[in-house]
């Protein structure tokens, strides 16, 4: 055995890989976002407490979570995202006064469209975790060669 420490490193570097995975996948993600904000008008009459937006970028993964914030012109209206339909790109608000007409202020995500990168980003994680296993295999490998 030529070389103990870089075997030992050799582990370290490929737990280390293992334990920043889920960091790297989360980090690129939000990478891949970029923050939006649109603006329209709902109308809601007797009885109806929800309306439909059509937002002017898609929802980033078609996900009510996306949405960042809601503000609504009338005081009366506590609006919350309740769908999200990808074909129209409208999104149904929930929690409005009845008998109102209101301009609704949404803050969202949706996939990054203007950047080089936006076609790496999703497989750089992989490639970054793949480096971590090969680095740490090769330590492994040298030390027992």
């Amino acid at each position: 055995m030529r070389n103990r420490g870089s075997a030992v490193l050799g582990i370290i570097l490929i737990v280390v890989g293992f334990l920043l995975f889920p960091l790297l996948l989360t980090s690129f993600d939000d990478m891949n976002t970029a923050r939006v904000t649109s603006i329209g008008t709902v109308i809601t009459g007797g009885g109806e407490t929800a309306g439909n937006m059509t937002l002017t970028s898609g929802l980033y993964d078609d996900n009510t979570d996306n949405v960042v914030n809601i503000t609504s012109s009338s005081t009366a209206d506590a609006p919350a995202p309740a769908s999200y339909s990808h074909a129209t790109k409208a999104l149904a608000v929930s929690g409005l006064h009845e008998s109102d007409t209101r301009a609704i202020t949404v803050d969202y995500k949706t996939e990054r469209q203007d950047n080089y990168l936006s076609t790496i980003i999703p497989f750089a994680p992989f490639l970054i975790f793949i480096f971590f296993l090969a680095g740490g295999g090769g330590l492994i490998y040298h030390s027992f060669r």
